[in-house]
């Protein structure tokens, strides 16, 4: 039932084309069973067309889609660039993929723990495209708590403004007073708790 027909995605503005066997991709998600088992006009061409969407971040998609791995053969999280990991985070939150937003969580942790970093520019699209309970959003506020040189004369200053969401100001302000009353334990190991930030979600 998987491999019963292909269908394809053209991605992009320059619509990069991408080639699915349909069964696919209807089992991952209810977006793709509505876009080529339903009523939406992309059923009768067997095409989906997504001209928001970044051909980079696609492909990784589409190597998720196949392997259940967003990392091909040799590769680590290093390789992955944290803008395409947002993107597809956001994407598996558009197509209700929880399988996939998982993979990222993974990726990010393991890409944090190697690079000693955690990725600052990418806050504005996660606040911009995720829900409030979103657990990217816990994952990138416990890093600053709990990993980050949390220095507020740095961080508020008016160049940052733009880099930090208001609400992810408040989130962090929460998160550190939560540590204060000792209502959280310090996270010493994200690595061992990287279920928590997984998405429950149906897939």
């Amino acid at each position: 039932k998987y491999f019963n027909g292909i269908v394809q995605a053209k991605v992009g503005p320059v619509k990069t084309t991408f080639t699915f066997h349909k069964g696919m991709l209807t089992s991952i998600s209810p977006y793709f069973h509505a876009a080529f088992e339903g009523a939406f006009m992309e059923s009768s061409d067997r095409t989906l067309y997504l001209p928001q969407e970044d051909p980079k971040m696609f492909a990784r998609f589409q190597l998720w889609v196949y392997t259940k791995s967003i990392l091909d053969e040799g590769e680590s999280a290093t390789d992955l660039d944290a803008r395409v990991l947002t993107q597809l985070y956001v994407f598996g939150e558009l197509c209700q993929a929880s399988a996939l937003q998982n993979a990222v969580i993974d990726a990010y942790i393991d890409k944090s723990d190697v690079e000693s970093t955690i990725y600052n520019n990418e806050l504005r699209l996660i606040y911009d495209s995720t829900p409030p309970d979103a657990p990217i959003r816990r994952l990138f506020v416990d890093w600053a708590v709990h990993e980050g040189s949390f220095n507020p004369g740095a961080w508020f200053k008016d160049e940052n403004f733009e880099l930090f969401p208001q609400r992810y100001l408040i989130d962090l302000i929460e998160a550190q007073y939560a540590m204060r009353i000792k209502k959280k334990a310090r996270i010493q190991d994200f690595k061992s708790v990287r279920s928590d930030y997984y998405s429950k979600g149906p897939s």
